[in-house]
C-alpha cells in the first residue's frame, strides 16, 4: 500500500523532489506528480517491460498528465459519491 500522506509530507519539505516508486504504471506516476513531485524514476518499469519503448512513452504521458494538477487546485477526493450539481429534480427511487 502506498503511503500518499507520507510522500506528500516529503515533497512539501524539499525544494526539489524526486520520487522513486516500486509500482511502475503510468497512472501511478501521474499520481506522484499530482501531489507535487518534481520528477519520478521509471527505470525498473521500463527495463522490465516486454516493450520498453512503449512503456517509456506511456510513462511520459502519465507524468505529463499529472503535472498540471497541483497548480490547478483540484477538488478534494471524497470516499463516497457526492453530487456535483443540483439534485432538486432528480428522481428518487421509493422504498417498496
Amino acid at each position: 500500500m502506498v503511503d500518499w500522506a507520507g510522500i506528500w509530507r516529503i515533497v512539501k519539505r524539499l525544494s526539489v523532489s524526486v520520487v522513486d516508486t516500486v509500482i511502475g504504471t503510468p497512472s501511478d506516476k501521474a499520481l506522484r506528480m499530482q501531489i507535487g513531485a518534481d520528477a519520478v524514476l521509471v527505470n525498473t518499469a521500463v527495463a522490465g517491460a516486454e516493450n520498453p519503448l512503449l512503456i517509456a512513452k506511456a510513462m511520459k504521458l502519465g507524468v505529463a498528465a499529472g503535472q498540471p494538477c497541483l497548480p490547478a487546485d483540484m477538488m478534494p477526493v471524497s470516499p463516497i459519491a457526492q453530487p456535483s450539481g443540483p439534485t432538486r429534480y432528480v428522481p428518487v427511487r421509493s422504498a417498496s
